[in-house]
């Protein structure tokens, strides 16, 4: 790291403290490292400044030439593994040596391209790291490798915004762009797998809120997803919204009785278009004699009626009657 002039600082799917933020901030600001911070962490979700983070990475490592461009000579990734295939894709091309940092020292490198994985806890590591490149000559990253990093940032972002501006109701990316802008501090946000938390990664940006941010991308199933969104509601006592889609609620329709047997009260963001809208995304797509039957699974349910069993049932029709509910 102290020799090098080209490195990355990649924050995954993890609940990272305060001091963790801190701390993280001041290897950036000491090697001049840009921060990758995945949808699925809490870093976009904090009080702190948030100038040394790069948000839109998924978004622009989607072009080959960028990956290409940017190489970078080792890559620090704590928590688990990105959310979006372009990182994964990254990893997996990049000639960078890529240090895995966690707790357990669990291997989260699906891509298989990681140099070795160190068991520590985030600040420890972090502390150790400073103290250390205090006793040698520190060699910065380049400025142009870093700047690169901010120019692409600030382009997407530029792009995102004047796109999300014009979206047709009900597009997705806007949904979750919109909670995660209107949600105070001191909320749970709970995003189930599969494309919500994908939405969250590729359009949300950053939030003014202090919001606690949970989703559970270990297994990345969509069973089981608001039963844990009615313990973290119950176990936090604060104001609880779960963002989820259909087949995802469809699985876990019984964890609703929780809310009713233990007065859990929960708000849930059902985004229904009746199936698995990710396999879409798939080459598999172009096979429409199996794909509907056994990729995208329509289900045909009557939300309202069964959401209803358990508790109140509102129909979003347009963005003015979202708005007016958030």
């Amino acid at each position: 790291i102290s020799s090098s002039g080209k490195g990355i600082i990649f924050c995954g799917s993890d609940h990272y403290s305060s001091e963790f933020s801190k701390l993280c901030g001041e290897i950036s600001k000491k090697f001049n490292l840009p921060i990758i911070a995945d949808g699925a962490s809490n870093l976009r979700f904090t009080s702190r400044s948030k100038k040394q983070l790069i948000v839109n990475a998924a978004n622009f490592l989607r072009s080959q030439e960028t990956r290409k461009k940017i190489n970078p000579d080792f890559i620090i990734q704590f928590g688990s593994a990105p959310t979006s295939k372009s990182l994964l894709d990254f990893f997996e091309e990049t000639d960078a040596e890529i240090f895995g940092v966690n707790s357990f020292g669990d291997n989260h490198d699906p891509s298989l391209s990681s140099t070795g994985v160190i068991k520590s806890d985030y600040e420890s590591f972090c502390q150790k790291l400073l103290t250390e490149s205090s006793k040698n000559d520190i060699v910065k990253n380049k400025t142009e490798f870093n700047s690169l990093f901010f120019e692409l940032d600030k382009k997407v972002e530029k792009i995102k915004v004047e796109f999300l501006k014009s979206a047709q109701f009900p597009f997705e990316g806007k949904i979750i762009y919109n909670i995660a802008n209107t949600i105070p501090s001191k909320f749970n946000l709970m995003v189930s797998n599969s494309m919500p938390i994908r939405d969250l990664d590729f359009f949300v940006s950053t939030s003014k809120a202090k919001t606690n941010l949970y989703c559970s991308r270990g297994a990345s199933g969509i069973d089981g997803i608001t039963s844990p969104a009615l313990g973290i509601a119950n176990a936090s006592k604060e104001p609880t919204i779960l963002v989820t889609g259909d087949l995802a609620f469809f699985h876990d329709l019984n964890g609703l009785s929780l809310s009713k047997l233990l007065s859990i009260p929960l708000t849930v963001v059902l985004i229904n278009n009746n199936g698995g809208g990710i396999f879409e995304m798939l080459p598999i797509v172009k096979y429409k004699n199996v794909f509907t039957k056994f990729f995208k699974t329509p289900h045909n349910l009557n939300f309202k009626d069964l959401a209803a069993g358990f508790g109140a049932h509102e129909l979003i029709k347009n963005w003015n009657d979202f708005y007016s509910k958030l």
